[in-house]
């Protein structure tokens, strides 16, 4: 959507109202297909929901990033057809190629096929009769896809941070400057990126450093929890608690405050941003 040319057709707070009640419907009848247990595909949490959040990911590059280039001349609905669809495709590609088999040659614990050869594969080194911890029935266990679940907590980290550069950055360091689509789209998500790549690293990673280096066995390569003596546990919930709400804030801010009180800040770009954000 594009916010200039929205217009209420029935007038505010009707067209709200109708809307909210036909997203809602929506919704329900989506989250019974593909998530609810007695629903015909029953995937509920994964790995529907880390599609979804590889789609919100993409949702997030198209219409921040690269204002909807190339489809701004394609009329509605064919336009928001056409987006969904190649929504979905750069998802499913975003999470069996860059995660599965990109990431995953650095990061097993993002890869599902990675971990399932390697459980499988310490199945059959160990000899019989001996324990051991990295078992293939524990990593494959569908209440605990710890690979899909890494995905989903990349998602929840870049929810915030790309649309942080365009929320309280400005889309600085890209702008002010005279790139065009898709130069800007793909700068902006390039540094989005790496924002969340950072973020990822130092609130996410230790908890797989905990699962993969003290539940499964020891390593020394990946730190374990840091938040633990801040919050009393080691759990990734804690960090999911406090990010989810950053992520309500920094959307109220657009969406209800209309950017207040940033707006009183009139500092230039980075300054403002970090000021913004801290």
């Amino acid at each position: 959507m594009d916010a200039h040319a929205i217009k209420p057709r029935w007038g505010q707070p009707v067209t709200g109202i109708i809307s909210f009640l036909v997203i809602t419907a929506i919704a329900w009848i989506i989250w019974y297909i593909f998530s609810d247990l007695r629903g015909p595909f029953h995937y509920f949490p994964y790995p529907f929901l880390m599609y979804i959040g590889a789609m919100i990911i993409v949702g997030l590059w198209q219409h921040i990033s690269f204002g909807h280039w190339p489809f701004l001349s394609l009329p509605q609905p064919l336009r928001g057809v056409v987006e969904t669809v190649v929504n979905f495709v750069l998802a499913w590609l975003l999470i069996n190629l860059v995660f599965y088999k990109i990431l995953g040659l650095g990061f097993n614990f993002l890869s599902e096929p990675n971990l399932e050869a390697l459980a499988a594969a310490g199945k059959t080194a160990m000899p019989e009769g001996v324990a051991h911890t990295l078992t293939y029935k524990a990593l494959i266990n569908p209440d605990f896809l710890f690979a899909e679940r890494a995905v989903i907590c990349f998602v929840l980290i870049g929810f915030f941070s790309y649309g942080l550069s365009a929320v309280l950055f400005a889309k600085w360091p890209v702008y002010p400057s005279n790139l065009q689509q898709p130069q800007a789209g793909l700068c902006d998500v390039a540094w989005s990126t790496l924002l969340t790549l950072f973020f990822y690293t130092v609130l996410i990673v230790p908890f797989w450093g905990l699962i993969f280096g003290v539940v499964f066995g020891k390593s020394y390569a990946l730190n374990t929890p840091w938040w633990g003596g801040i919050a009393g546990t080691t759990h990734l919930s804690w960090v999911v608690g406090f990010w989810q709400w950053m992520i309500v804030v920094q959307y109220l801010t657009v969406q209800i405050w209309r950017m207040k009180p940033w707006t009183s800040i009139k500092l230039p770009q980075p300054w403002k941003g970090l000021i913004s954000f801290v």
